[in-house]
Parts: C-alpha cells; structure tokens; sequence
C-alpha cells in the first residue's frame, strides 16, 4: 500500500512507483473514480475494458451517472471470470 500526503493547496503528489504502475508518463492522463465510503480508484485514462469491479460498483453507486450496454456488461462479467479461472 502507498500512503500519499495531501499538501497545503490540498493537492495530493502521486509517488514515482505509482505512476509507473499506471503506465503513465508525462503529460498522460489519469482517472479518479470516486466511490461509496470516502473511497477511490486511480487508472491511467483512455480505452479500457470494465472491469468486475466497475460492474460491481455500478449495482452500488447508482450515482455515478454512467451508462453501459448489457454487451459492455456481459463481456466485463465473462473477462473477469476468465481472469479467475472460472467457467474452464
């Protein structure tokens, strides 16, 4: 786990490592997903294919204002299972 320190313009510095867990580099953009219980997700932005989790907080956080196909929901439920191992 990384703990990050939020300055006094309350901002907050992502450390080295965690950019280069995100792939990103100067200039890049990240996402911030705000979630239920004062919590976040942090990825590098652009073209990616949801996740379980962002399923998962899709049935949770109504209000996040996003709409998906049932196609977009099938295939991050059937990418995950195959990232488990399930369904083999």
């Amino acid at each position: 786990m990384t703990i990050l320190t939020v300055n006094p313009q309350g901002q907050i510095i992502v450390d080295e490592d965690v950019v280069k867990h995100l792939g990103a580099k100067p200039g890049d953009r990240v996402e911030l997903n705000l979630l239920p219980g004062g919590r976040a997700e942090i990825a590098a932005a652009g073209e990616r294919k949801l996740t379980f989790r962002d399923v998962e907080g899709m049935l949770h956080d109504s209000a996040q204002g996003k709409v998906f196909t049932i196609e977009e929901i099938d295939e991050a439920i059937a990418d995950s299972w195959a990232r488990a191992g399930i369904g083999e």
